[in-house]
């Protein structure tokens, strides 16, 4: 019996049902849609480059080549700017001899930003603090109108508060290892509702704006300094033109004592995200502190193991 062969597709139906069947399909399905014809390949090019997601591991004498290959193909193809929405580029770097690698990759990436005017979502985080000098000013001259998410880290930039100054669209921030002086415009920064970063900054940010989720980033080897930045830090986070909801400590160890002085500062909070040593804790079980604190924030929601350990005693 002789096998018919299979009809061929047909590519007649709109681009919008090529997009919808698309959307579903991993990268790798994509890319061999591309090789199919000009017309599928173009609505696979629209799905492939809206969501770029690269993570590099970079030891010494390696280079990254994703990342390079990714900008030089933006540039040279600039009818794929529009459709780009969501970059995400992660490096490991695991040799300190890789900066003379990395200067030529670092400029043809702040070239390509400057190109991303529909970008809503950027995402970097680079590696780039113990290994490079702050030279490399990724954001100079990158005008971003769409962005609403933004989160950077290790990418020893100084062009940060110039670039937060001169985008208002900005929603939700991330600066999770950033330790310069930032100064921002009273009206910079009006739809900021999520912020993430040391005390220090978060207390340049937050007053002025309608931030409600707030968490606070910081080295746990330092874990007395980054306690006492943040009790120096709250009477500046109160100034939020929005109540803070969401408030997560957990990357350090908290004391009851502090906590304490947060449930007088934040009556508002809904959820309260903490992390307890026992040697801290245990110093306070038989006082009243603990009933205190949970009369002050007995409307939160407080994720914290020790309480549920505590109160099943």
């Amino acid at each position: 019996m002789a096998f018919s062969p299979s009809p061929s597709p047909d590519i007649s139906l709109p681009n919008e049902i090529w997009t919808a069947v698309f959307e579903s399909l991993e990268s790798p399905d994509l890319v061999s849609v591309t090789c199919v014809s000009r017309r599928l390949g173009a609505v696979a090019e629209r799905i492939l480059y809206s969501d770029i997601q690269i993570c590099e591991t970079i030891s010494s004498g390696q280079f990254p080549c994703k990342t390079n290959a990714c900008c030089k193909t933006i540039i040279r193809r600039l009818h794929l700017v529009e459709y780009v929405k969501h970059l995400h580029i992660r490096w490991t770097i695991r040799s300190s001899n890789v900066a003379w690698h990395l200067q030529s990759v670092l400029f043809n990436l702040s070239n390509t930003l400057r190109t991303l005017a529909f970008l809503e979502s950027l995402d970097l985080s680079l590696d780039l603090s113990k290994h490079v000098s702050g030279e490399f000013d990724i954001l100079r001259q990158c005008r971003l109108p769409s962005l609403c998410h933004l989160s950077l880290s290790g990418v020893g930039c100084t062009a940060v508060e110039c670039f937060l100054n001169r985008t208002p669209s900005i929603q939700h921030l991330k600066l999770l290892d950033y330790h310069l002086s930032l100064v921002l415009f009273p009206d910079a920064l009006p739809s900021l509702n999520s912020f993430c970063g040391p005390p220090r900054i978060a207390a340049t940010v937050v007053p002025g704006r309608p931030v409600q989720y707030l968490a606070l980033s910081g080295h746990t080897s330092e874990q007395q300094g980054w306690l006492d930045a943040v009790r120096g830090a709250m009477p500046m986070m109160m100034l939020s033109t929005a109540p803070i909801r969401y408030l997560d400590l957990s990357n350090s160890s908290m004391t009851l004592i502090l906590l304490r002085d947060i449930s007088e500062f934040f009556s508002d909070l809904e959820v309260l995200k903490v992390r307890f040593a026992l040697r801290h804790a245990l110093h306070f079980s038989s006082s009243g502190i603990v009933r205190d604190i949970f009369f002050c924030i007995k409307l939160c929601q407080v994720e914290c193991e020790f309480f549920r350990e505590y109160w099943k005693a």
